[in-house]
Protein backbone atom coordinates (compact mmCIF):
# COMPACT_ATOMS: atom_id res chain seq x y z
CA UNK A 1 0.00 0.00 0.00
CA UNK A 2 1.37 3.59 -0.45
CA UNK A 3 -0.72 4.80 2.35
CA UNK A 4 1.00 6.30 5.57
CA UNK A 5 -1.78 4.91 7.41
CA UNK A 6 -1.59 1.47 6.56
CA UNK A 7 0.85 -1.43 8.67
CA UNK A 8 3.39 -2.85 6.40
CA UNK A 9 2.95 -6.60 5.03
CA UNK A 10 5.91 -8.62 6.33
CA UNK A 11 5.62 -11.97 5.51
CA UNK A 12 9.26 -13.23 6.71
CA UNK A 13 8.60 -16.75 4.68
CA UNK A 14 9.80 -18.97 7.96
CA UNK A 15 10.93 -22.52 7.16
CA UNK A 16 10.04 -22.11 3.69
CA UNK A 17 13.49 -23.19 2.36
CA UNK A 18 14.75 -26.59 2.94
CA UNK A 19 17.71 -24.55 4.32
CA UNK A 20 15.53 -22.87 7.02
CA UNK A 21 15.17 -26.76 8.44
CA UNK A 22 17.88 -28.07 8.01
CA UNK A 23 19.45 -25.25 9.99
CA UNK A 24 17.09 -25.44 12.65
CA UNK A 25 17.67 -28.96 13.27
CA UNK A 26 21.29 -28.75 13.60
CA UNK A 27 20.72 -25.56 16.20
CA UNK A 28 18.35 -27.46 18.28
CA UNK A 29 20.35 -30.75 18.34
CA UNK A 30 23.28 -28.31 19.24
CA UNK A 31 21.24 -26.64 22.34
CA UNK A 32 19.78 -30.48 23.21
CA UNK A 33 23.27 -31.57 24.03
CA UNK A 34 24.35 -28.04 25.63
CA UNK A 35 21.24 -28.74 28.07
CA UNK A 36 22.27 -32.32 28.60
CA UNK A 37 25.54 -31.23 30.26
CA UNK A 38 26.20 -31.98 33.93
CA UNK A 39 25.71 -28.23 34.62
CA UNK A 40 22.08 -28.21 33.40
CA UNK A 41 20.80 -31.37 34.19
CA UNK A 42 20.76 -29.70 37.99
CA UNK A 43 18.78 -26.99 36.71
CA UNK A 44 16.45 -28.84 34.11
CA UNK A 45 14.54 -31.90 34.68
CA UNK A 46 13.26 -33.02 31.42
CA UNK A 47 12.78 -31.77 27.98
CA UNK A 48 9.23 -31.10 27.00
CA UNK A 49 8.87 -29.68 23.26
CA UNK A 50 10.15 -31.39 21.21
CA UNK A 51 10.36 -34.55 22.92
CA UNK A 52 13.34 -36.68 23.24
CA UNK A 53 12.18 -39.01 20.39
CA UNK A 54 12.90 -36.47 18.04
CA UNK A 55 16.54 -37.27 16.86
CA UNK A 56 16.98 -37.66 13.53
CA UNK A 57 16.79 -35.57 10.10
CA UNK A 58 13.82 -37.20 8.88
CA UNK A 59 12.00 -36.58 12.59
CA UNK A 60 12.97 -32.87 12.04
CA UNK A 61 11.25 -32.70 8.43
CA UNK A 62 7.83 -34.19 9.77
Amino acid sequence: STSIDDYPVANPNLLEAEWDKWFLSKATAYVRKFFQTPAFQEIFEEEVFPASTVSTDADWKN
